[in-house]
């Protein structure tokens, strides 16, 4: 290439990032183009409690979220009103922060939602449980289904999770007294959780 050619090239060059700069770039006619946002579909930030997720499709945020009992955040699906998700920072208001250990802390903290929201007795099955690895964070999840001892009872489920990062936790509880939860959703959910 010759010594003109390269200063053409730079002098392109250069063009090409001053129309880049305020979030656009410059198509070939010279009218923006929007850059795609690089989060993903379904990214909310809770600045208050200083993590952000990934919500399944479908599911948003509870407008009474700030009144909850337990965790920070509520979702819910429009058309499904017998499931609700639950994430919060583990922290001395939940039962399971007491247990170091991620798996067990999951146990318990699924037990204690399971019996707090699903006072009916029954009994525990299908068990399954497992490791998270997501983009910032690490931990463990535990699933169960319920068998209510009065069968005209649908079975409920449960799935809990805790999370952590440099010493601190999150939690998440998916539950639902009537459709199955998607264990593998709720896993990336959980692996979603981001400190701020």
């Amino acid at each position: 290439m010759t010594t003109r050619g390269m200063v053409t090239a730079t002098v392109v060059a250069a063009w090409i990032c001053m129309m880049m700069v305020g979030g656009c770039a410059r198509g070939v006619d010279g009218r923006a183009v929007p850059v795609a946002d690089p989060r993903p579909v379904g990214f909310i930030e809770f600045a208050d409690a200083g993590f952000s997720i990934t919500a399944p499709p479908g599911w948003t945020v509870r407008d009474d979220s700030d009144e909850l009992i337990y965790g920070d955040v509520a979702l819910t699906k429009k058309g499904d009103d017998a499931s609700m998700i639950l994430i919060g920072v583990l922290d001395g208001s939940i039962f399971a922060s007491a247990r170091a250990d991620n798996r067990v802390a999951a146990q318990e903290l699924g037990s204690g939602m399971g019996e707090f929201f699903f006072p009916n007795s029954g009994t525990r099955v299908d068990r399954e449980g497992g490791t998270l690895s997501g983009a910032q964070t690490t931990g463990a999840f535990e699933f169960y289904r319920v068998e209510f001892d009065d069968r005209s009872r649908s079975d409920a489920e449960v799935f809990s999770a805790v999370v952590e990062k440099a010493g601190e936790r999150w939690w998440m509880t998916w539950l639902s007294n009537k459709n199955a939860v998607d264990v593998d959703e709720a896993c990336e959910l959980a692996e979603s959780i981001t400190p701020m």
